[in-house]
């Protein structure tokens, strides 16, 4: 199993967790949806609401980011965890493919060009807004906690229906490093 599916399976049962199904963690959910840039520094993202989420304290465990709440990697699992927390429906077409039909190419382009957690929130947001909530929450938290180029790469091919070369696609199944 790839760095990118064990991701995947640790953000859907994040989800899970957070019972999104039966709305029985509406709180938890809130608490979630409640994160925003910081108004001192824009690009980065205050995640202290997550401690009042257990489920989500325990995926930063499960990602190896336990300890002091600060730092790029948990405001990018933050990032990724208050995008989730948007999703209604869940889906299983990947997030890019989806965002074919309802986003612009030069929308698309600017989501691409997203680096700073602020920007994952904010255009991850966006994004499922766009879906109407429906999107892949295990792909699209795992791909948001891994943005870079790779990510980015892979996302334009499924945009655009194209297929990956054999030597990208192997190379893009292990995912970026946090």
């Amino acid at each position: 199993m790839t760095q990118a599916d064990t991701l995947k399976d640790k953000f859907w049962k994040a989800r899970n967790a957070l019972g999104f199904e039966d709305g029985a963690n509406r709180a938890a959910l809130a608490a979630l949806r409640r994160l925003h840039p910081q108004v001192e520094a824009v690009d980065r993202i205050d995640p202290t609401p997550l401690t009042e989420v257990p489920a989500a304290m325990l995926l930063l465990k499960q990602l190896g980011l336990s300890g002091e709440i600060g730092g790029m990697h948990i405001e990018r699992a933050a990032a990724a965890l208050s995008v989730l927390a948007s999703i209604t429906k869940p889906d299983t077409q990947h997030p890019a493919v989806a965002l074919r039909y309802v986003m612009s190419e030069d929308r698309f382009i600017r989501l691409l060009r997203m680096e700073t957690p602020a920007e994952l929130l904010v255009n991850g947001r966006r994004a499922v807004r766009m879906l109407k909530g429906k999107a892949d929450p295990g792909r699209l938290g795992a791909d948001l906690y891994l943005w870079g180029p790779r990510v980015r790469t892979r996302w334009a091919f499924l945009y655009h229906g194209a297929s990956m070369p054999d030597a990208l696609a192997d190379e893009h199944e292990s995912g970026d490093a946090a």
